[in-house]
């Protein structure tokens, strides 16, 4: 599997598991306007990295707000265990606030991909997220499993994208 990224938006070519179009960074810094899921390396314009391991991979329900996380690990390289810690205990606060994970994956960094991996989750509506991050249970539970993460990392609200035939 491939995670997609184009700085511009439009159709998705071939059929992808997951498309949507960035609706606003909410935090850090991500230049691009479309990501999405494939299980082929995306077509020219876009930069396709390689999705080394993941978790999970449900499907995206109608109606509810997606957002996209992508972060850089302190190590420099990928730490699936550690990051699977954090999931799990971010989970009761997720759950809390109606969230749950689509996908969360590592990949290499290569270009202008800068990060370790990334995150698909999904909220009732996209004010749950702010909701979740201040959340004192939230921060008390992931205090110390979040210590893996350093460097780069941003937040974004998606909206569906349209496919292309």
């Amino acid at each position: 599997m491939y995670i997609t990224v184009s700085k511009e938006a439009g159709r998705v070519a071939g059929t992808p598991r997951f498309a949507a179009q960035v609706a606003q960074v909410v935090m850090g810094q991500m230049p691009w306007r479309q990501v999405a899921l494939n299980d082929a390396a995306g077509e020219a314009g876009s930069l396709a990295v390689e999705v080394a391991a993941s978790d999970l991979d449900r499907g995206a329900q109608p109606g509810r707000a997606q957002v996209l996380v992508v972060f850089q690990f302190k190590s420099g390289k990928a730490d699936t265990q550690a990051l699977k810690r954090y999931v799990g205990d971010r989970e009761p606060a997720l759950q809390k606030h109606g969230g749950r994970v689509l996908l969360s994956g590592t990949t290499a960094r290569s270009g202008d991909w800068q990060f370790d991996g990334f995150e698909l989750i999904e909220f009732p509506e996209p004010k749950t997220l702010q909701a979740l991050m201040e959340d004192p249970d939230y921060r008390g539970r992931t205090a110390d499993s979040s210590a893996v993460f350093g460097g780069a990392f941003a937040v974004a609200l998606l909206q569906p994208a349209g496919n292309a035939a």
